[in-house]
């Protein structure tokens, strides 16, 4: 359960990075607040999960993102936040890039919103 008061949402992606996604430890704090947040603020986590992306320096970092918190976040919130991400990743390479490692079955969210994601993956980004 998400502490009440104030997010934090630097501090959270920061600590997420250095113990999970650097530290590779899922048993983490940060690990389940974010898991906690993902289904109580879809909002918020996805403010975490860009702050993430921005600090991924490489394509093991994105593969991280992508393939965790993006995912579950794409998983739970599908309606609301596959457009969001969708249209950001057109004009953001390193969305784009955490985008494809993204494994969503199809039935796991709706055909529609599957659709929609499986296409981001494929097409190129934006010049």
């Amino acid at each position: 359960m998400m502490p009440q008061g104030k997010l934090d949402i630097a501090a959270l992606a920061h600590d997420y990075f250095a113990e999970v996604i650097r530290g590779q430890d899922i048993e983490t704090e940060a690990f389940d607040r974010l898991v906690d947040l993902t289904g109580a603020d879809p909002d918020a986590a996805w403010a975490v999960v860009r702050r993430l992306i921005d600090l991924s320096a490489s394509d093991v970092d994105l593969a991280h993102v992508g393939a965790g918190p993006l995912e579950q976040l794409l998983v739970a919130s599908p309606e609301t936040l596959v457009p969001i991400v969708v249209e950001e990743s057109k004009k953001d390479p390193q969305l784009r890039r955490a985008l494809e490692f993204v494994v969503i079955a199809v039935d796991d969210i709706p055909a529609e919103e599957w659709r929609v994601l499986d296409t981001a993956r494929h097409t190129p980004i934006d010049e």
